[in-house]
C-alpha cells in the first residue's frame, strides 16, 4: 500500500513438475521524501515605528503524508521595539519521516518615525532649542539611557520661546539632572505648550528654582498629555511657589500612568507631591510617594491645587499618594485645594483614590482633601490611623482596612489595582 509508510514483503514462488518448489522474497520500502511546506500569516517584511507593538501572527506547515503540522512549527528570534534595527523571525519544521522544511524567515525593520529626531547622547539633548537643527517644536524619540551628571541642565523652552513639540523617552531614563537658578520656570522642560511627553523616567533629579517649578515641566500651558514619566531615585525639587514632584502648573490635558517619588518643597505654596497647580487635567492611574513641605497654602500629597473652569468635567482617578504634607492653610494627604466652578459647569470629581501620608497644617486641612468647594469625592479614603482625622466618616479608615480589598467598593482588583492583603496599601498594576 503505497498510501501508508513501512516496510512490505513480496514473496515469489514456483514448482515445477516433479515438485520441487522455489521461493524468493522482494522488500519494498515506502518512505516519504517529500519536504512539508511553511506559509507565513501575514507579510514577509513589516516596517514598525519604535515602541510599536509586535504581535506575532504565526505560519502553517502542510506535510504530503502527515498533513496539518502547523503544531509543530519552531519559531525562533526575538524583536526588541524599543531598539532601532532590522530582526529575523525563523520557521522551521520537520515532518514524523524526518524531511525539514525550507526554512521561512520573517524581517522587522525597528525604525525611527519618520520626521522624528532621534536622541542617542547628552550632547544631541543639549542641542534642543540652542542648534537650528533641534528646533523647539520638534518631535523627538530617546534612543538611549542618559546620564547628565556634571552638565549643568538648562531647561528647554522658556516663557519667550516654549517648547511646542512631542517628546517619547522610548522607556529610556535620563538621570543625574542638577537645576540650580534664581528664576522661574525650572525643569527638563522650562515652560511647554501643546506638548505630548511619554514614556520618559527622570532619576536622582535635583532641582532648585523659583515658581514653575517640576522635574518633568515647569510650567505646561495649552493641552499637554502626559502619559507613562516618572521621577525615581534620590530626587528633589524645591521652588517658591505652584512646585510638582513632576510639573509645577499645568493649565489642561491628561496625566496618566505617572508617578514621583521626588521630595518637594516650595518656600511660599502650591506643592503637590506630582502637580503643584492644576486647572483643567484629567489624572488617571498615577501616584505620588515623596514629602510635600510648602512654606504657605496649598499642600498635597498628589496635588497642591484645583481649579476646574470651562465647561469641563474634570477626573482624578485610580490614584495615590503616600507622602507626609505639611503645610499652613489648605493642606491635604491628596489634594490640598479642591475647587470646582459650577457656574460654568466645571465639575471635578474624584474616585477610587486614596492617601496614606500624615498631614500637618493649621487651617482647611484634611486626611484626603484640605478644603472641598463643589467637586463630587466618590470610593475615596484617607488613613485615619496615620492622620488622625476622622472625618469625613466615609472617607476615614484605619491602616488595616486600607489594606484589605473589601474596603475599596467599586475598585477593578483585577485590571487596575493589586493589593497584598493585610501587608499594602493598593498598588497600580503595570
Amino acid at each position: 500500500d503505497t498510501s501508508v509508510l513501512g516496510e512490505y514483503i513480496i514473496t515469489y514462488e514456483v514448482s515445477d513438475n516433479a515438485g520441487n518448489m522455489s521461493t524468493t522474497t522482494r522488500t519494498v520500502n515506502v518512505v516519504d521524501t517529500t519536504k512539508p511546506v511553511i506559509t507565513l500569516n501575514g507579510n514577509s517584511t513589516i516596517d514598525l515605528n519604535i515602541g510599536g507593538t509586535y504581535t506575532e501572527e504565526g505560519a502553517t506547515a502542510s506535510d504530503n503524508y502527515d498533513g496539518d503540522i502547523t503544531s509543530n512549527i519552531v519559531i525562533t528570534g526575538t524583536v526588541d521595539t524599543l531598539t532601532e534595527g532590522t530582526y529575523i523571525v525563523r520557521y522551521n519544521v520537520t515532518d514524523s519521516s524526518g524531511n525539514m522544511a525550507d526554512e521561512v524567515v520573517r524581517t522587522i525593520n525597528i525604525q525611527i518615525p519618520q520626521g522624528w529626531i532621534a536622541i542617542y547622547t547628552a550632547d544631541d539633548l543639549t542641542q534642543i532649542g540652542v542648534n537650528p537643527e533641534y528646533p523647539l517644536n520638534a518631535n523627538y524619540i530617546l534612543m538611549n539611557d542618559i546620564d547628565l551628571i556634571g552638565i549643568q541642565w538648562k531647561p528647554i523652552g522658556d516663557s519667550s520661546q516654549k517648547f511646542t513639540g512631542s517628546f517619547d523617552g522610548n522607556g529610556y531614563k535620563i538621570s543625574n539632572l542638577t537645576l540650580n537658578i534664581s528664576g522661574h520656570y525650572a525643569g527638563f522642560f522650562g515652560v511647554t505648550e501643546n506638548v505630548t511627553i511619554k514614556d520618559l523616567e527622570l532619576e536622582n533629579i535635583n532641582i532648585t528654582g523659583m515658581s514653575y517649578t517640576g522635574a518633568l515641566i515647569g510650567l505646561a500651558n495649552g493641552e499637554s498629555i502626559i502619559e507613562g514619566c516618572s521621577v525615581t531615585g534620590n530626587s528633589t525639587v524645591n521652588g517658591a511657589g505652584r512646585v510638582g514632584g513632576l510639573i509645577g502648573h499645568i493649565d489642561k490635558g491628561r496625566i496618566e500612568r505617572s508617578y514621583s517619588n521626588a521630595k518637594v518643597s516650595a518656600s511660599i505654596g502650591g506643592a503637590g507631591g506630582l502637580v503643584g497647580y492644576l486647572f483643567t487635567v484629567d489624572i488617571k492611574k498615577s501616584y505620588a510617594t515623596g514629602e510635600v513641605t510648602a512654606s504657605g497654602d496649598y499642600a498635597g500629597g498628589l496635588i497642591g491645587y484645583v481649579n476646574g473652569y470651562a465647561e469641563n468635567i474634570q477626573l482624578i482617578e485610580d490614584s495615590y499618594a503616600l507622602g507626609d504634607v505639611r503645610g499652613n492653610d489648605y493642606v491635604g494627604g491628596l489634594i490640598g485645594y479642591l475647587r470646582s466652578n459650577v457656574a460654568s459647569y466645571a465639575v471635578i470629581n474624584v474616585r477610587n483614590c486614596y492617601s496614606a501620608g500624615k498631614v500637618t497644617g493649621r487651617s482647611h486641612v484634611g486626611g484626603l482633601i484640605g478644603f472641598n468647594l463643589d467637586s463630587v469625592v466618590n470610593n475615596s479614603y484617607f488613613d485615619s490611623t496615620i492622620t488622625g482625622f476622622s472625618t469625613p466618616v466615609e472617607q476615614a479608615k484605619t491602616t488595616s482596612q486600607l489594606m484589605s480589598s473589601s474596603t475599596f467598593i467599586g475598585w477593578d482588583f483585577v485590571n487596575t489595582w493589586n493589593i497584598e492583603e493585610g501587608i499594602t496599601y493598593p498598588f497600580l498594576r503595570n
